[in-house]
């Protein structure tokens, strides 16, 4: 099965880094699966190679992970069919919270960060631990690490929590807006440097029920060039009306605006800079049943036109009481 997966490190190699400014998307519909995938928390996705995905699973009975294979179109990129391949354990408990995967294909191994314990654990793909981990600054158990990228031709390892931590609150409220400290690591899992990215503005805020705003995944493409997903998911107490709104920014990183230090004020230095490629909205409604917290997000394979595939996926709380799908789509980069 993992033979697939020794493929020519060239097929991983991003966009470069010079496109990032004029870097465009396109929007493709969603699909589901409901035969073929069973049904799960999908918190965060990893290409392997050819049509194999490793995928994070916020809820698993046990820790390790998920692997999907994911056919597109060569020419269309829209996502085909997906077929189950399995559950990979590692034997030991869950309760990590798995929230971000990579795949390292230099090494052959998954790095995953576990948002209950802060840290990125790495794991062989036959879902043994390695020994090797990341210890990150504790974060808060509700909005803590959300993401995880990794970017093949840098060796840099980048994540960032979901919302605001409360040693920064207040310098966030300040501005108005969720601020959070962005981390990269090299490919010993060695601190390099720190970052600070502005969130947008909430836009429609807290209605009583189920509410989550911030960063729920972020997706390297290569040089200084990062796409973050931002997502808003509003559940009022009735459950009628809830929505999803997700925005898609290509940020670029520059040396310049590193932190002098891992603590100090998120003021020493301007925010990174970003651009809105996309926003979405879906909804829950009498008739439609189309809402999608999107929080995976994996380079794909080129297609035959040059393009390059992002596939995404959507945490459906484990097709929460029938209502919830397990949505995929694919976003489109050119």
């Amino acid at each position: 099965m993992f033979r697939r997966i020794f493929l020519l490190l060239s097929i991983f190699m991003p966009l470069a880094s010079s496109a990032a400014d004029s870097l465009r998307v396109e929007l493709l519909p969603q699909v589901c699966f409901p035969d073929s995938v069973p049904p799960g928390n999908y918190s965060g996705l990893a290409w392997l190679g050819g049509d194999l995905y490793a995928v994070a699973n916020d809820k698993s009975p046990s820790d390790g992970f998920r692997l999907l294979s994911i056919s597109t179109d060569s020419v269309s990129g829209e996502i085909t069919s997906i077929a189950d391949r399995g559950f990979v354990s590692s034997g030991l408990p869950s309760g990590r919270d798995c929230e971000g995967i990579v795949f390292v294909p230099s090494r052959n191994t998954l790095l995953v960060v576990g948002e209950a314990d802060s840290r990125v654990v790495e794991y062989a793909l036959d879902g043994m631990p390695t020994g090797r981990e990341l210890q990150l600054p504790e974060a808060s158990k509700n909005y803590g690490y959300e993401s995880l990228a990794y970017s093949v031709d840098t060796g840099t390892l980048w994540t960032c929590t979901e919302n605001t931590q409360p040693n920064d609150q207040a310098e966030a409220d300040s501005v108005g807006r969720p601020m959070v400290r962005v981390r990269s690591f090299d490919d010993n899992l060695n601190p390099l440097s720190t970052f600070v990215y502005a969130l947008d503005r909430p836009e429609k805020g807290d209605e009583g029920g189920h509410y989550a705003h911030g960063v729920s995944e972020m997706l390297a493409l290569g040089g200084d060039s990062l796409l973050f997903l931002e997502r808003e998911f509003v559940v009022p107490k009735k459950g009628v009306g809830a929505s999803v709104v997700c925005k898609l920014f290509v940020v670029s990183v520059a040396d310049s605006l590193r932190l002098p230090s891992v603590d100090a004020p998120l003021s020493s230095v301007p925010t990174l800079p970003k651009r809105l490629l996309c926003r979405w909205k879906s909804k829950l409604t009498l008739l439609g049943r189309n809402i999608a917290n999107y929080e995976g997000m994996a380079l794909g394979p080129r297609l035959s036109n040059g393009r390059r595939g992002v596939i995404m996926c959507a945490d459906s709380q484990n097709q929460y009481k029938g209502i919830l799908r397990d949505w995929f789509r694919t976003v489109l980069l050119y």
